[in-house]
C-alpha cells in the first residue's frame, strides 16, 4: 500500500503466449495464488459491464478469525443478471470522505469489504454513518452501474438504500440478505396447498403399503396332501377361510384346521 493508492496492476502483452502471474511478497520463496495467462496482444477488451439484479449490504460489524485477527465489514451479497459477465471486484467508494478502493470479489465473499490487516486489502470501514458507493467491475476493468447505501454505522440500524441502477430487481432487492444455506425465494402458498394434498396421499400410500407387508407377514403356508387324490395342496393356516373346504384337485376329501395351526383333509 502506498498512500492508500490501489494494489491491483494492469499487465499487457507484447506477444501471443502462455505465461504464470504470481505474487512474491517479501521473506516469500514462492509466488502465492499463481493464476495460468494467456496473453493476446492488441486484443480490444469488451465493453460489456457486469449487470446485477440485486445488491444487499449488511450494517457494520466486528468480525474476528484466528489466523487474521480483528477487522470492521459490512457483508455483501450480490445476484449476478443471466447473461451477464461476472464480477471479479467491486469499487467501493465513501461518499462522504471521497475514500475509494478496489475489492476483489473473493475478498468479498470471505471478509465482506472490510479492510483486514493480514490480507492488507478491503475497504477501510469506520464506526460512524457513511453513504457508500458500490460499483461492479468485470475481470477486464470495466465497471457497471453503481448501487448506493447508506448506515448510521451503529451496527444495529438496517442499512437504506438511496439508489438502484436500471438493472436492480424490484422484488429480489426488497427480500433481507441471503445468508448462506438460507432460501433465497419467497414461500410460495401454492406450494404449501400442495404439500398438503400429498401429505394425506402420501400417508395412505404408506398405510397401504404398510398392511400389505403385515398381511405377508401374518401368511403361514403348509402343504397338505390329499387322502383321495394324493394331490398336495398349499394352505395358509393362519387364514379363517381354511377351515372347511374340498380338494380343488378331486372335490372327493375336505379339509379342516384343528385347534391349533394344523390342517388336516378327511374323505367324504
Amino acid at each position: 500500500r502506498t498512500n492508500g493508492a490501489s494494489r491491483f496492476v494492469t499487465i499487457r502483452a507484447t506477444d501471443v503466449g502462455e505465461g504464470l502471474l504470481g505474487i512474491v511478497r517479501i521473506g516469500d520463496k514462492a509466488p502465492r495464488d499463481v493464476l495460468k495467462a494467456t496473453f493476446t496482444p492488441n486484443a480490444a477488451p469488451p465493453s460489456t459491464a457486469p449487470l446485477l439484479g440485486a445488491v444487499w449490504l449488511e450494517p457494520v460489524e466486528l468480525r474476528d478469525r484466528r489466523d487474521c485477527g480483528q477487522w470492521i465489514t459490512q457483508r455483501l451479497a450480490w445476484e449476478v443478471v443471466e447473461g451477464s459477465v461476472a464480477v471479479e471486484a467491486f469499487q467501493i467508494k465513501n461518499l462522504d470522505s471521497g475514500d475509494v478502493a478496489l475489492v476483489d470479489a473473493r475478498h468479498v465473499g470471505a471478509f465482506g469489504i472490510g479492510h483486514v490487516d493480514t490480507c492488507d486489502h478491503g475497504f477501510g470501514v469506520d464506526v460512524v454513518a457513511a453513504r457508500i458507493e458500490i460499483t461492479p467491475i468485470s475481470g477486464v476493468g470495466v465497471g457497471g452501474e453503481a448501487w448506493s447505501f447508506q448506515h448510521d454505522g451503529t451496527g444495529t440500524t438496517a442499512v437504506q438504500r438511496i439508489a438502484s441502477p436500471s438493472s436492480a430487481v424490484t422484488e429480489r432487492i426488497a427480500m433481507p440478505f441471503p445468508l448462506p444455506g438460507a432460501p433465497t425465494r419467497p414461500m410460495s402458498w401454492m406450494s404449501v396447498g400442495g404439500l398438503w394434498v400429498l401429505l394425506p396421499a402420501f400417508g395412505f400410500a404408506c398405510a397401504f403399503v404398510a398392511f400389505i407387508v403385515w398381511k405377508l407377514k401374518r401368511r403361514k403356508m403348509l402343504e397338505v396332501r390329499c387322502v383321495s387324490c394324493h394331490g398336495t395342496v398349499a394352505v395358509d393356516v393362519l387364514d379363517k377361510q381354511t377351515d372347511g373346504f374340498f380338494c380343488p384337485h378331486c372335490g372327493a376329501a375336505g379339509y379342516w384346521k384343528g385347534a391349533g395351526v394344523d390342517v388336516d383333509s378327511t374323505r367324504l
